[in-house]
């Protein structure tokens, strides 16, 4: 009954929120460069991070500049945040966020901040650099800045019973709010069967999934391990032990902690102990966990990655629509 009162608030604060923007009595920033966000109606992971890599590289190889804002969840300064000029990686993960600093990894010659004010981020990146696009990391319900694409990420693996409100569900945020999207990205391949204004282009997104070896500061393709333990601290755990399954490991133990856990020295001897307890010389985890790993533990174990990559069917279509908005403003 409490989460029931809790939810009809939290109702309540959303929908004024939007009423206020869509009507203007709450305003809004326009920058003259092209904006695109890349956003979610839930919390937790739809492939944010992945998607805003994969627009990103695309982009960059189209022979644009980009800018990418970040909130950098858990960081541990306040502020503006640069982490990369589009040449170097001027932050460290603690300092930025482990998102951030994946991206920055990930997406050479961009210029990515983190900062917990996208608006302020966005002006920071547009004075500093003049990018021709700006991506924005997680940015549906950040409203207060104008964006020229809307797109919107939905899990298809999520089960519709899960799509409520807060605190009752997973909902950010009504799901009839999702009509407010240019761009709608059905992840994992299937489609959400939504009721979607006639304007909204849907496209579809394939996770792609390969284990691959630590060596020095590089993940290479390798014999996979015949044993090890498997550990993550992402918002969908479920979905890294499954695909783990499909390689034929006898993964002793599964450790799951919470989404952008910290790495800290007993968490690190908990992860010892199971290793020594099981008789492994390997562990499996993801890329945005491996950044996080202190170098003291990364260099006296075999450590493998599952590494994620995107695709998204028909990208070129959706690149054009980010190109035709870029063409709008000049």
């Amino acid at each position: 009954m409490l989460l029931k009162l809790f939810s009809f608030i939290y109702l309540s604060i959303i929908n004024i929120r939007n009423f206020l923007y869509d009507h203007d009595w709450l305003k809004t920033q326009r920058l003259s460069t092209t904006v695109v966000s890349i956003g979610n109606i839930i919390v937790g992971g739809s492939g944010k991070t992945p998607i805003t890599i994969y627009l990103a590289q695309s982009l960059i190889e189209k022979g644009y500049s980009v800018g990418i804002v970040c909130r950098g969840y858990k960081k541990k300064s306040k502020g503006t945040i640069i982490v990369s000029d589009g040449v170097n990686i001027l932050s460290n993960v603690n300092a930025c966020g482990d998102e951030a600093y994946l991206i920055a990894k990930n997406v050479f010659k961009s210029y990515i901040v983190a900062d917990e004010n996208k608006t302020r981020a966005a002006i920071f990146i547009e004075k500093q650099f003049k990018p021709d696009i700006i991506l924005i990391d997680d940015g549906f319900q950040h409203r207060r800045l104008e964006r020229n694409v809307d797109i919107l990420l939905y899990n298809t693996r999520i089960k519709s019973s899960k799509y409520k409100l807060l605190p009752l569900g997973i909902l950010r945020e009504p799901i009839k709010n999702i009509n407010r999207c240019d761009i709608l990205i059905n992840t994992y391949d299937k489609d959400s069967k939504l009721k979607l204004n006639s304007s909204i282009k849907k496209y579809f997104s394939k996770m792609n999934y390969e284990l691959k070896l630590v060596c020095k500061d590089e993940f290479i393709s390798c014999i996979h391990p015949k044993e090890a333990i498997a550990f993550s601290g992402i918002a969908n755990p479920i979905i890294f032990f499954n695909q783990l399954k499909k390689y034929n490991i006898n993964i002793k133990k599964e450790l799951a902690f919470k989404d952008h856990v910290e790495y800290s020295d007993a968490l690190i001897k908990k992860i010892d102990s199971s290793i020594k307890n099981h008789y492994v010389k390997s562990v499996i985890t993801t890329e945005k966990d491996f950044v996080k790993l202190p170098l003291h533990f990364v260099k006296k174990v075999d450590i493998y990655i599952l590494c994620m990559n995107v695709k998204i069917d028909k990208c070129d279509s959706l690149i054009s629509e980010i190109e035709y908005n870029f063409i709008k403003l000049k």
